[in-house]
């Protein structure tokens, strides 16, 4: 984690600031672990002036000694405000009057002949400051709909930092992804989240769940509130077989308002992957001619399709989820009308168990109408991917009339044929889960 210290030079209005930054700003940043200081670290290194907008746009942290009326101090401070919406503490000595823009923040106060004084309660104001969600910038209080600055989009990655983890990538090297993953976090570069975050998508991509786990967590210690850092923990935790560390996180990002509604769909989705996962696990785990009705009676299977429901809910763009949540309505419904008796003794009554099919069909008939346009749509914004062309063809499998399985297989080859390892694994496995089920055997057929 990084600071900037925003405060004047030298001695002025009889306040030592070096003295100041020596003995209550600098002690309070080490006892945190908090790198950067001011602009005095970096002032042979060029054009101060750029250097010193990047840090005020990207610091974690931005300290601001606004004791005396410096043009200076209150011009950056001006920046900051108008950059960011949070993470940023005020300081001051009792000398000038604070400025009448500024007179309703709240800033710490410290005796100018004895900073040090004050060191205790500078590292708790600035953990309270990083710990709050709270916009502290007048300017985003006042204007709620603005957007902060993403401080990684202002920070460019080295080409040959990109390329190296390209490389490394495209050729299936674990080994030099691990390698980049601890050179960025170790040699505190301005753009060392940045470089993390895309060596933890290579990871990611070639499937190496510890070593994302890793580096994703390094992100997470940074940037507690980083939405991509825990939906991908929920994600990598999954693929690790720790369904409750992945629903824990997972939990806290469906939970979090800030969040926008694809991420927290995002959240719901992968919720409803775990809730597949436990429900997969039971019935693979039964013997073969008891597998269809421990599935049938699993409580996990109306949870899966719950969360996946959900997430189409909040952001009906989310197709994985809307198309997750048919294929799963689709196999309830199948096995509920082969194994009447494993369903009806769900309920209390035979009739309970009729309107709750009658229900369970009208939620699949509006699943399929919304999945439809989804893919319609996405596919008419140019969204379109190798996921999508498998999704259309699974869309298709679940609505499938047996004669036309000929069509499905059609849809699926075209589909794998720009599709790489992961899509393609991912895409056979759910059509192996329909053949050891029983659902739609003919179209699945086809399509194996």
């Amino acid at each position: 984690m990084r600071a900037f210290v925003v405060r004047p030079f030298g001695t002025k209005g009889g306040i030592d600031f070096e003295r100041v930054e020596r003995e209550l700003i600098d002690p309070a940043l080490a006892r945190l672990g908090i790198t950067g200081r001011t602009t005095g670290e970096i002032a042979a290194q060029g054009n101060i002036r750029s250097d010193m907008f990047q840090r005020l746009a990207t610091a974690d942290l931005v300290v601001a000694d606004i004791s005396i009326h410096n043009a200076n101090v209150f011009y950056e401070l001006g920046l900051r405000h108008a950059l960011r919406d949070r993470a940023t503490l005020l300081l001051r000595a009792r000398a000038d009057e604070v400025p009448f823009d500024l007179e309703t923040d709240r800033y710490l106060a410290y005796a100018a002949d004895d900073p040090a004084a004050t060191l205790e309660a500078l590292v708790r104001a600035i953990g309270a400051t990083l710990d709050s969600t709270a916009a502290d910038s007048p300017v985003f209080q006042l204007l709620p709909a603005l957007a902060a600055q993403d401080p990684e989009a202002l920070l460019a990655v080295p080409a040959d930092f990109r390329d190296a983890v390209a490389r490394a990538k495209d050729d299936g090297r674990r080994g030099d992804l691990a390698l980049l993953a601890d050179e960025v976090a170790g040699l505190g570069f301005e753009w060392e989240r940045a470089g993390l975050r895309l060596v933890g998508r290579a990871q990611l991509g070639l499937g190496d769940w510890a070593a994302a786990r890793r580096s994703w967590t390094r992100l997470l210690d940074e940037r507690p509130g980083d939405g991509e850092a825990r939906l991908l923990l929920g994600t990598v935790d999954q693929r690790l077989g720790d369904l409750d560390a992945s629903d824990r996180v997972l939990g806290r990002v469906l939970d979090d308002g800030r969040l926008d509604r694809g991420g927290r769909a995002e959240a719901a989705a992968l919720l409803g992957r775990n809730a597949k996962a436990r429900w997969v696990g039971e019935w693979r785990g039964a013997d073969a001619a008891e597998r269809r009705r421990v599935a049938v009676q699993s409580p996990w299977l109306r949870t899966a399709i719950d969360r996946y429901a959900l997430g189409f809910a909040l952001d009906l763009n989310h197709s994985f989820s809307g198309l997750n949540a048919l294929a799963l309505v689709t196999v309830l419904l199948d096995l509920a009308g082969e194994l009447p008796d494993e369903w009806s003794a769900a309920f209390p009554s035979d009739a309970r168990a009729a309107v709750e099919l009658d229900e369970l069909r009208a939620e699949r008939a509006r699943l399929d109408g919304a999945v439809s346009l989804a893919l319609r749509a996405a596919e008419a914004a140019g969204a379109a991917d190798e996921w999508h062309a498998l999704s259309v063809a699974e869309h298709a499998l679940l609505t499938c009339d047996p004669r036309r399985a000929p069509w499905v297989a059609t849809l699926y080859r075209r589909a794998l044929a720009t599709a790489g390892a992961f899509a393609r694994g991912s895409a056979g496995a759910q059509l192996r889960l329909y053949r050891d089920l029983g659902i739609r055997s003919e179209c699945v057929a086809a399509a194996l």
